[in-house]
């Protein structure tokens, strides 16, 4: 995985946490 991705799976991870 690209760093890139791993920033926007931490994103993503964030939306899913506060739902």
């Amino acid at each position: 995985m690209h760093r890139t991705n791993t920033r926007h799976l931490r994103i993503l991870e964030s939306c899913w946490l506060e739902n």
